[in-house]
């Protein structure tokens, strides 16, 4: 038996297919980072990227007007900002994320201009929270084996505005050969 096409089976039809779509939208979008009371955003261990928050002020404070992932932390947003919500000057930033290094010694380097503040495992390694020119600093770790949460934070005052922070390892035990490692063995003939 067949059914007359109506108006209210195309609504319905619609709607339907329409509530599937949000459904599967919702399922293929990044899970928003849980956000504490002291205003922190909360990381997941596995997470492979930084969860970065940005304010419209230089202290961090309110409510954040951008919150993203970012896959490092290398900018150099000269007189610019890092979105189009975030004011050009008189902003602030602050990015988190758990670091899985082996047991070592690490070298830390964060390139600011203007303030930034650095904390390992909740510890403070850096506090240059000033205006100045851009400048480099280095902080030597040494780390255990496994997760270790990072924290950055960052503000703008006026003119050009740079965030950088790397690090290496310099020192410890040999990590293992990678599990697709090849061995060469070669030979005068």
């Amino acid at each position: 038996m067949r059914y007359p096409l109506t108006a209210a089976r195309v609504r319905r039809a619609f709607f339907a297919l329409m509530g599937l779509m949000v459904v599967a939208a919702g399922f293929a979008l990044p899970a928003t980072p849980a956000r504490a009371q002291d205003g922190l955003v909360r990381v997941a261990v596995s997470d492979p990227y930084w969860i970065g928050v940005y304010f419209n002020n230089v202290d961090l404070a309110g409510s954040p007007k951008l919150t993203r992932t970012e896959r490092e932390i290398n900018f150099g947003w000269g007189t610019g900002s890092p979105d189009s919500v975030i004011n050009a000057d008189f902003f602030s930033a602050r990015w988190t994320r758990y670091l899985y290094l082996e047991e070592g010694l690490y070298r830390f380097t964060a390139t600011t201009d203007d303030g930034m503040r650095i904390w390992i495992d909740e510890q403070q390694v850096l506090n240059e929270w000033r205006e100045g020119s851009e400048r480099t600093f280095v902080i030597d770790r040494p780390l255990t084996t496994g997760h270790h949460l990072v924290r950055i934070e960052f503000f703008e005052a006026a003119g050009s505005a740079t965030a950088r922070f790397g690090w290496e390892r310099l020192s410890g035990a040999q990590p293992p050969p990678a599990f697709n490692a090849w061995r060469g063995e070669y030979f005068n003939n």
